[in-house]
């Protein structure tokens, strides 16, 4: 194995990340420059939305503090009782029914936002217009427009966000980001990505409201673009080509769809998600001197000469949640840019809603 993949550290990485994201980021850079300390107090943290997503998050944020990072969750909300009474347990932090009620509390600063798709952008332009700091869940929005109002306010706010893509934190995607940077594989001109959210009828909820998300087979888009985007800074989406609908009969967005994203570069990006079962399907791209298959614990490197070869990623203790936690929480505190800025999270979005007007609209091909 290549000694310069062996001795790959998290601090490398970290900062080719940041490298490569300066030159696509889409706010001005002094936006997304962490500037705030509280010296060695722990960030203190409102946990709003405690469905299956922020319960994961929650469980994460606990997993860290046991471990010594400086993080103390204060305050819980969630519209159901039971949820909220879960999360109590889990936390030991007092409940609130609406997060508007602690918006601009003074003992919170900072909050991880994993409510529905509509209150994505409320709840966080809340928070940032109040100096504070966001963990905003995938997407960013329901539509490019609002992500834009968000980053405006950060930009004035100087608040640090992270967008919670979680795959771009795992250790099997840092190193195939790494590998690209490093040329390992030539100029990428095509990626693909499966994903399934492994259950018939889950968009059965708010997610099959048009009013209130894109729908599921958009999440899972958005989220396989992300690492994409992050490991090779294509530059902008400008055109989707989109065929799907629905495999179930829940809800009136789509629960399928099958998209190639173009970017500026010449990047081409095939996306397949849907409700339905899929295993066996792991990320893919092809370069001019070869192809990286991102797998659970590492990538499958195939050279255009030579033999495949096996290049296992770093283990930690962590899962990529915590990990994208943990980062966030070191970027509020001032030790570096986050991993996955908002910047990251417009140039997916943009990517997305082209693809999901695109589907909409009945457009073969739908320009930027």
């Amino acid at each position: 194995m290549n000694k310069t993949m062996q001795d790959m550290t998290r601090r490398t990485f970290l900062s080719a990340s940041a490298a490569a994201l300066a030159g696509a980021a889409t706010l001005n850079a002094g936006a997304e420059t962490p500037r705030f300390a509280r010296n060695s107090a722990p960030l203190r943290v409102a946990m709003v939305g405690c469905g299956a997503r922020g319960m994961l998050l929650l469980e994460g944020l606990r997993a860290l503090a046991a471990d010594g990072v400086p993080v103390q969750v204060t305050v819980v909300a969630d519209e159901d009782a039971a949820r909220r009474q879960a999360a109590v347990t889990i936390s030991g932090a007092p409940a609130v029914a609406d997060w508007r009620d602690f918006a601009g509390r003074g003992d919170v600063d900072a909050l991880v936002v994993a409510l529905p798709d509509d209150l994505h952008a409320p709840a966080a332009l809340a928070a940032v217009r109040q100096g504070k700091h966001v963990y905003l869940e995938t997407p960013v929005a329901r539509s490019r427009g609002e992500a834009q109002s968000l980053a405006e306010a950060v930009a004035l706010s100087g608040a640090v966000v992270q967008v919670g893509a979680a795959e771009c934190a795992s250790p099997a995607w840092r190193l195939a980001a790494d590998m690209v940077r490093a040329g390992r594989i030539g100029r990428v001109h095509w990626c693909h990505s499966v994903a399934a959210c492994g259950t018939r009828g889950g968009a059965a909820d708010w997610r099959g409201q048009h009013d209130r998300s894109q729908g599921l087979a958009a999440q899972l888009h958005y989220d396989q673009i992300m690492p994409i985007i992050q490991a090779l800074n294509p530059g902008a989406a400008t055109s989707a080509a989109t065929a799907g609908g629905r495999w179930d009969s829940f809800g009136n967005t789509p629960d399928s769809l099958i998209s190639t994203v173009r970017f500026g570069d010449g990047l081409s990006v095939n996306l397949v998600s849907s409700n339905m079962n899929t295993t066996g399907q792991r990320p893919m791209l092809r370069g001019e001197l070869g192809s990286i298959e991102v797998c659970a614990n590492g990538v499958m490197l195939t050279p255009e000469q030579g033999a495949e070869q096996w290049i296992a990623a770093p283990a930690g203790r962590f899962t990529a949640e915590q990990l994208l936690l943990k980062d966030w929480i070191e970027a509020v505190r001032g030790e570096h840019a986050p991993l996955c800025p908002l910047s990251l999270g417009l140039a997916a979005q943009r990517a997305v809603d082209l693809s999901v007007s695109a589907y909409r609209d009945n457009e073969t091909v739908l320009q930027a």
